[in-house]
């Protein structure tokens, strides 16, 4: 006959076991509706709201996404070379201020556009490819003149510095376009 108190001990440990691996398991993976914000995501944003960390192409505009969109990262499973968001104002607040409909170009450091290098900002303004592209990497960011796409672009702002030089494979605009703005950028990507 078995010692209860050996058979209760054996199950308690068992539970704590499963509670604990599943605990695990379910914080390193975020949440299973939606994204895990870290303050090093948030980029100097407001706190996301619930329709924010939905994890859809509208998420969390003006954060940085490379935080999780890499390998090893909670949306390893979508790594992007090139991400961001664009504002309509430089004080814009990040959940209502992006900008939809504005092209985003990927260019060489010469100034050239890359392949696979025109995105499209969404309605929340973001923008994101999981293109290979040849670094350094100039970006010039432009709204086109919607009665006739020959025209010059309503507004139009032009990286000046180039990006991604150490050959790294990832630019993420946050890195640096973030309120206030990191390593000499002037804050958030915008056109007014």
């Amino acid at each position: 006959m078995m010692d209860r108190s050996r058979f209760s001990l054996r199950r308690c440990y068992l539970f704590l076991g499963l509670v604990l691996g599943g605990g695990l398991a379910v914080t390193s993976c975020g949440p299973p509706d939606g994204a895990a914000v870290t303050e090093q995501a948030r980029a100097g944003c407001e706190m996301e709201t619930q329709q924010n960390i939905q994890t859809n192409q509208n998420m969390l505009p003006g954060r940085n996404c490379g935080f999780c969109h890499h390998s090893g990262g909670q949306a390893t499973n979508s790594p992007w070379t090139v991400s961001g968001t664009v504002f309509a104002s430089k004080d814009s607040p990040c959940n209502p201020g992006g900008l939809a409909g504005v092209v985003v170009e990927v260019q060489d450091d010469k100034g050239v556009p890359q392949d696979n290098g025109t995105l499209i900002t969404n309605s929340t303004g973001n923008f994101w490819s999981a293109a290979r592209y040849t670094t350094p990497l100039l970006i010039r960011v432009y709204q086109p003149d919607p009665a006739n796409a020959n025209n010059p672009p309503l507004k139009e702002l032009k990286m000046l510095t180039p990006v991604g030089g150490m050959g790294g494979p990832r630019v993420n605009c946050a890195d640096c376009h973030s309120f206030p703005g990191l390593q000499g950028a002037p804050g958030r990507v915008y056109l007014n």
